[in-house]
């Protein structure tokens, strides 16, 4: 069966202290047909150097560093314009995944003819300990599906570029994967969720109250001045957005 490469994208700042590992869990990766660009954002730590110490030798791996800061989506958009592969994997900085996860993933995707997947995901601490917390999946999400629940974790998720076409993010600085999910799904794209354990997302336990506070309006913007849903549906899809939120956070509690 051919199994096409997988280009992995990885947007860094800030992040000396988890580069290292999320690198090495994608050198673990018994899918061996991948490139990986990481996109260090003008970061004032170390992150770009650490960086390019945990890829030496790899020639699979491409560091790239910005003169200045231009936010998220501007570092994924110039991983992905340097993009080989036909499969895109997305991995944040601060996140790892399990060595089998790329090649139970795509054997997946290939199985189900899936333009975009995602998997559930452990949680993992400052000190790489993994938590009993999980967050599991659902089998498809279409658009609809997706504003009620939003369930794709982006280090989570892969697309197949032959079916999706090229992805770019819009530029937002928050919620731009978000954004990105409602913006393909709406095209009439699915998702389908692979129910393993195969992402290790990072728990941040520095003001999480006012985190999510601040993670609901953002949710609650995207809806209502960006996607421009008007003030009825957005309300509708906003209170599923919360109940699922609640619901996630309840049964993992480092869940952002």
């Amino acid at each position: 069966m051919d199994k096409p490469m997988v280009s992995v994208i990885t947007s860094l700042y800030n992040y000396e202290r988890y580069i290292s590992y999320c690198i090495e869990s994608v050198r673990a990766q018994t899918f061996h047909d991948w490139e990986m660009i990481v996109v260090d954002d003008a970061s004032p730590d170390n992150s770009y150097q650490v960086a390019l110490k945990a890829a030496e030798g790899e020639p699979r791996i491409t560091i790239i560093r910005q003169d200045v800061n231009k936010g998220v989506s501007e570092a994924r958009n110039r991983a992905l314009d340097m993009a080989k592969g036909r499969f895109v994997a997305f991995l944040d900085a601060d996140d790892a995944w399990a060595p089998e996860k790329l090649e139970k993933q795509i054997a997946f995707m290939l199985e189900k003819d899936a333009p975009i997947s995602f998997t559930a995901y452990a949680l993992i601490d400052d000190n790489n300990v993994i938590s009993e917390s999980r967050v599991d999946v659902v089998d498809c999400l279409d658009y609809k599906a997706y504003l009620k629940n939003t369930l794709i974790g982006n280090s989570t998720a892969m697309i197949d570029s032959s079916k999706t076409g090229p992805v770019h993010y819009s530029g937002l600085r928050s919620r731009e994967d978000t954004q990105m999910w409602i913006r393909l799904l709406r095209a009439g794209h699915k998702a389908y969720g692979l129910d393993e354990y195969l992402t290790l997302y990072r728990t941040d336990h520095q003001s999480l109250t006012s985190n999510r506070a601040k993670a609901a309006l953002q949710v609650w913007q995207l809806y209502f001045r960006i996607e421009k849903l008007g003030l009825f549906n957005s309300v509708y899809y906003f209170s599923f957005y919360a109940f699922n939120a609640i619901r996630k956070r309840i049964k993992a509690p480092g869940y952002k």
